[in-house]
């Protein structure tokens, strides 16, 4: 008769024992391949220990509708984030490139310790190996393979804020909201790239799924496991560290709304199940980060404006006189960040003359803010999606401005996109619902018309978003790009045998648009054949050092103008072709004279 409620404290002792084994290991002898095996064992024996107490609170669901809402978000967004990927866009930013080295070298280098951090800026290796992971499962380590599971990514985004948006509201709004969310031309541009960026989003979207259904149905197992997703953003993109704070922000604020005893008992427990599954899962890297502290902290303390580095960084980012003068200005570009025409600040994705949403999405999201803050007024004791989302759109948005350098940086942004895309929604909802009531004649379409005005709405706001995101994409086509264009003629030719790329640029005569040599070299040799030999030289110098007997020679438009004539009487020339439309930027064929 005692043995079942001595069950779940076994299988609770058995999962705390081995997360506290697990870090004590890694910290005293360091990463063993068992160890994220063991994590997950611990997670999931404490989370069944958790489930099997008090029973949780049960909503019906119509599954059915469910599943037919997440197929038609499924079958409108993968064709946006999906088609022509290798192509679309045209662009590929150096960061692209370096990802993806970091992802082989991790992948292919014996001794690569996922729970801790890469030699990128600090930055946790665990994203880049299970992102070239996937890769490789699918093809390998290059641009179109990474691309696709960065799209994928992005797509499971907004199915996961479709989940997240369900544990408030009907099936239709839920849909609504997840189509803007993934219908952000930022989203859209930043997922088609080969990067591991909107992981961040994915995994935070993830947490705060699992943290509000276990808070509405009061199951600790759920909590537990959303504090557990809340730990795997610390092996992400950095900005999705702060899910953790958001809730225990939204916790704090729903106490306040309504603070009686059974409240507080409520969010306290609910808190501290978050904290304990956040703590289980986070402990190895925060110890891999304590031991590193120079790359843990060295980048960061540059992305803060309260430490002397950020502001120095953003400073020299702004090109303003003084530190004071560049946060003024990271202040003023931060606060117009979804109103704006500033470019992103981290050049990412640099689609000029748009801000970070679409106008349309601008507007509806102060309505909603607005409209939010009337939700609260009028029901504190029932207004979680309400605090949930003016708690992370307010704290995010002002530390971005405020806080962050680069301001507005549109990689960081995106873990503000699910609190966006609720507060733009609300708008939107609002001003169909205030639309359908103005409709004075009675007929059996009013009750429906507001889901009808909704559905337009979202359907203008995609179509506007995939214009935007088709500007930055032409363009890229009509100008080329000194990366992109560049990778793909070598990867164009990377079956021909006995290859060889020579880059000649150099300060005063540069191809690509900044970076060093070494950088130049890398930037090339990515994409060519592990066969091929990728050398880098100054222009002036071709004419003393030893070349091959046949080689591509990539250099500027001014480079060529000014060797020709001495390669022309060294060499026989072949093909020049023009690696940009403009030609600035050429591939030029030689072969040794007969």
């Amino acid at each position: 008769m005692r043995t079942a409620p001595l069950r779940p404290l076994v299988l609770g002792a058995i999962g705390v024992i081995t997360a506290v084994a697990v870090s004590v290991r890694y910290a005293t002898s360091g990463y063993h391949t068992a160890l994220p095996l063991l994590l997950v064992g611990a997670v999931a024996l404490i989370a069944v220990a958790l489930h099997t107490g008090a029973p949780a609170q049960q909503r019906a669901v119509p599954l059915r509708q469910d599943i037919i809402a997440g197929a038609c978000i499924g079958l409108i967004l993968l064709p946006i984030y999906c088609w022509r990927l290798y192509t679309t866009p045209w662009q590929v930013n150096t960061d692209e490139v370096t990802i993806m080295y970091v992802m082989r070298q991790l992948l292919h280098t014996s001794g690569t310790d996922p729970l801790g951090l890469s030699w990128y800026f600090g930055f946790p290796a665990g994203i880049f190996v299970v992102v070239g992971w996937l890769a490789e499962r699918i093809g390998g380590i290059d641009l179109y393979q990474v691309r696709v599971i960065h799209s994928l990514f992005g797509v499971g985004s907004a199915l996961l804020a479709y989940g997240l948006f369900r544990q408030f509201t009907t099936p239709l709004r839920a849909a609504t909201f997840a189509l803007i969310l993934g219908a952000n031309h930022s989203l859209i541009g930043i997922s088609r790239m080969a990067m591991r960026d909107n992981t961040g989003l994915f995994l935070e979207l993830l947490a705060l799924l699992f943290l509000v259904h276990g808070f509405v149905r009061r199951s600790s197992g759920w909590l537990f496991f959303g504090g557990a997703a809340a730990g795997l953003t610390f092996y992400t993109y950095f900005p999705s560290r702060i899910t953790l704070v958001i809730w225990g922000a939204t916790l704090g604020a729903i106490w306040l709304l309504r603070p009686s005893r059974d409240c507080f008992r409520r969010v306290v427990v609910a808190g501290l199940v978050s904290l304990a599954g956040w703590a289980v899962v986070a402990a190895p890297v925060l110890i891999a980060s304590n031991k590193h502290q120079s790359e843990a902290y060295g980048y960061q303390r540059q992305q803060f404006l309260f430490y002397p580095e950020g502001r120095l960084l953003e400073q020299q980012w702004t090109g303003t006189p003084t530190p004071a003068a560049a946060w003024k200005a990271n202040i003023r570009q931060g606060l117009g960040t979804f109103n704006g025409k500033t470019q992103d600040q981290g050049y990412i994705y640099p689609n000029f003359g748009h801000a970070f949403t679409d106008r349309i999405s601008g507007v509806l999201l102060w309505i909603g803010v607005v409209v939010a803050f009337g939700a609260l007024w009028r029901r504190r004791n029932d207004a979680l999606p309400e605090v949930l989302a003016l708690t992370g759109f307010c704290s995010l948005y002002l530390a971005f401005a405020f806080l962050i350098t680069k301001a507005p940086n549109y990689t960081r942004l995106l873990v503000i996109l699910p609190f966006v895309a609720w507060l733009a929604g609300s708008g939107l909802w609002w001003l169909a619902e205030w639309i359908s009531q103005r409709v004075r004649r009675e007929s059996p379409a009013r009750s429906r018309l507001a889901g009808t005005l909704a559905v337009v709405g979202v359907a203008a706001i995609l179509v506007v978003n995939v214009r935007i995101f088709n500007e930055f994409a032409a363009r890229g086509v009509a100008e080329g790009n000194d990366v992109g264009s560049t990778g793909r003629l070598v990867a164009a030719r990377r079956g021909v045998t006995g290859q060889t790329w020579i880059l000649a640029a150099d300060k005063r005569l540069p191809y690509y648009s900044w970076g060093e040599q070494w950088q130049w070299q890398s930037w090339v040799a990515f994409f060519a054949d592990s066969a091929q030999k990728v050398t880098v030289v100054s222009p002036d110098s071709l004419d003393r050092v030893a070349l091959p007997s046949r080689f591509t020679l990539l250099l500027s438009r001014s480079a060529w103008a000014e060797q020709e004539m001495r390669l022309r009487t060294m060499h026989r020339v072949g093909a020049v072709v023009p690696v940009i439309p403009s030609g600035k930027l050429l591939a030029v064929d030689i072969s040794a004279l007969q």
